[in-house]
């Protein structure tokens, strides 16, 4: 397996508010948005399982595994400013390596970028390495991409797909790295170029 790997010595928005209680919310697999709290956990076990607190009080954890919800999403802080509000969505996939030791497949994935071509983030846990203890990769779907996972080794060539369509990411080859794949993927929801192009596809 080739993944990125990055050394953690400062804390990114993924390792806040851990063992907080805050507001949030699980998708039902009827569609329904159910309101309520969500207990903040680590990287790693927030992509296995959710405890959620409903408004009239009761507890209830769901493991993706098991199938009961569709995702969930809760509201947090940002490093940048502990007063700047954000969500994080997670929703139900199957990918390709657990993130966990003999664990499922089957995770929470967070969702990182929305449009044309979705952006998913994935974490492994790594027990070897105390400095470096994830492994990191992505997993993009849509604009003519399934589900398909974003390492270190196939970044380049995903990219140079994306650039046929997008000057501006063609122009930052050689500028942006795996860790700048988010922006990537954001420059191409917004680029007017692909969004002629799937215009007259549809014509």
């Amino acid at each position: 397996m080739n993944f990125a790997i990055f050394s953690f010595a400062q804390k990114i928005d993924e390792d806040l508010l851990i063992n907080e209680n805050v507001i949030g919310y699980v998708l039902s697999n009827d569609g329904d948005t159910i309101h309520g709290e969500v207990k903040i956990s680590t990287r790693i076990k927030n992509q296995i399982r959710v405890k959620f607190i409903d408004n009239a009080g009761d507890v209830k954890t769901y493991r993706a595994k098991k199938g009961e919800i569709k995702g969930y999403g809760f509201q947090t802080v940002s490093n940048s400013s502990n007063t700047m509000k954000k969500w994080r969505h997670f929703i139900v996939k199957k990918v390709k390596h657990a993130p966990a030791i003999f664990g499922s497949k089957t995770v929470f994935l967070e969702i990182k970028s929305t449009g044309d071509l979705m952006l998913y983030s994935l974490y492994i846990q790594r027990n070897t390495n105390r400095e470096s203890p994830y492994q990191h990769s992505f997993y993009i779907e849509g604009a003519g991409f399934e589900f398909t996972e974003v390492t270190s080794s196939n970044f380049d060539r995903v990219t140079d797909i994306l650039g046929e369509e997008c000057s501006k990411i063609r122009k930052s080859v050689g500028q942006l790295s795996f860790y700048d794949f988010g922006r990537i993927v954001s420059y191409y929801n917004h680029c007017e170029e692909q969004k002629a192009l799937i215009n007259t596809k549809g014509r």
